[in-house]
């Protein structure tokens, strides 16, 4: 559990008022709360906050498909991490100012920390954590989220909306034995919309993050938590915790459900690829991968990521190391896919990217980096003029992007570049 987001906030709120209830241990809590029983003891392991960057770092090196390095070679070439020096070190930085604790699927081990973050410590109550984190526990017991975060690991979009399916869930079952503790109907207060506005407006504190963190790091790790307790509520609403246990039963693909809870399940709110793929790099892609909204709302601004409904992304390696990217992204109408390229090219041309785009109706391709082979081969023949897009916010310097011709180069040669952590 990260304590940055509004949810420290809240609990700090809330903690204001009285302490936590101590009544019961906190196993029964979470139990009387979510209304379901634990199948076994939770294994519980302590380590030092000293030896956390070590611990994550073995962590990493065994969760990720390819290096660490490559890692930041993708998210460069991505364009999601602009060239900051030393990003893992920013990175495990931020998990260290920022982790209370963290459960791992994969050992079903609830791992607690032997001192709070930085020295004005956690302004969320251990007990409250404690909690969170037995949710997460009771989560892999009733539901098997270990194989399933595995399954989606390598797809990214997925992968990010079923964590949020997780950390908003947690974050509620906290919040209700926070707010039952004190007394308070709490069925009655998350009904309340000033529930959500009071979440909203939260939202936008953070605490303790590193300075020069990369935003990307900052905005990953927070939207599990913000659209992810949003997402919960909203099925809450419809059919209380059993509403939940639904969630579980055909978990969200996409984070377009995560934003918008009333498409959940529906066509428009599923992503066409499934699962992603990762290789060396030398037969075939780096990566295959789904950005999804949350990443394209990232990269390209809101308006530019709306009529989203699939995208296939790859990042090859080439003998040299460089990497080439190559994407194709589906939208609801033509419109929306001519908003995406006049957005997309305003990006390239502000960071100095030689890219080609493809248009074919709805469905956009694109490609950029140093194998021009492989971008030709992709794109292939000549598309249809792209018709003009929506009228888009003026820039920064007040002037609206032209619409080159589908295929036009923009600027110079570009720069190349699951564990549960709470």
């Amino acid at each position: 559990m990260f304590r940055h987001l509004a949810i420290a906030l809240l609990v700090s709120i809330a903690a204001q008022i009285a302490p936590l209830e101590a009544a019961s241990e906190p196993e029964q809590t979470v139990e009387r709360v979510r209304g379901l029983k634990f199948d076994r003891p939770v294994i519980r392991k302590s380590i030092a906050r000293s030896d956390l960057r070590v611990f994550l770092q073995k962590q990493l090196d065994a969760d990720l498909p390819y290096s660490p390095e490559e890692y930041i070679d993708i998210l460069r070439a991505l364009h999601l991490l602009d060239e900051v020096e030393d990003p893992m070190g920013r990175l495990f930085s931020l998990y260290e100012a920022q982790a209370l604790a963290f459960y791992d699927p994969r050992t079903h081990t609830y791992y607690s920390m032997d001192a709070p973050p930085g020295e004005d410590g956690s302004s969320v109550p251990e007990d409250a954590v404690e909690i969170h984190e037995l949710a997460h526990a009771l989560q892999d017991q009733r539901f098997g989220i270990g194989a399933k975060l595995e399954a989606v690991r390598l797809n990214w979009d997925a992968a990010m909306a079923y964590q949020a399916l997780l950390e908003g869930e947690a974050t509620l079952v906290m919040m209700a034995s926070l707010y039952e503790g004190f007394g308070l109907d709490f069925d009655s207060i998350v009904r309340d919309d000033s529930f959500l506005t009071l979440l909203t407006a939260a939202s936008t504190h953070t605490v303790g993050i590193p300075e020069g963190t990369p935003l990307y790091f900052v905005e990953s790790m927070s939207f599990p938590y913000i659209d992810g307790l949003r997402f919960v509520i909203h099925a809450y609403r419809t059919g209380g915790w059993k509403a939940v246990d639904r969630l579980h039963e055909n978990p969200p693909r996409s984070t377009l459900e995560i934003m918008n809870p009333a498409i959940y399940g529906s066509a428009d709110g599923r992503s066409q690829i499934e699962q992603g793929t990762a290789g060396s790099g030398e037969a075939g892609p780096l990566l295959v991968t789904t950005l999804g909204v949350f990443h394209w709302k990232f990269l390209l601004g809101e308006q530019a990521a709306s009529g989203w409904k699939s995208d296939r992304v790859e990042v090859r390696k080439g003998p040299d190391g460089g990497l080439t990217v190559l994407g194709e992204a589906g939208w609801k109408t033509s419109a929306d896919a001519a908003e995406f390229v006049a957005a997309l090219r305003e990006k390239w041309k502000a960071e100095g990217v030689i890219g080609k785009v493809s248009v074919n109706g709805a469905v956009v391709r694109f490609g950029y980096g140093p194998d021009g082979n492989a971008v030709e081969r992709f794109l292939g023949p000549a598309p249809a003029t792209v018709p003009a897009p929506r009228a888009r916010r003026p820039s920064s310097g007040g002037k609206r992007p032209r619409n080159p011709p589908p295929e036009e180069q923009i600027g110079p040669a570009p720069p190349l570049a699951s564990l549960l952590l709470e």
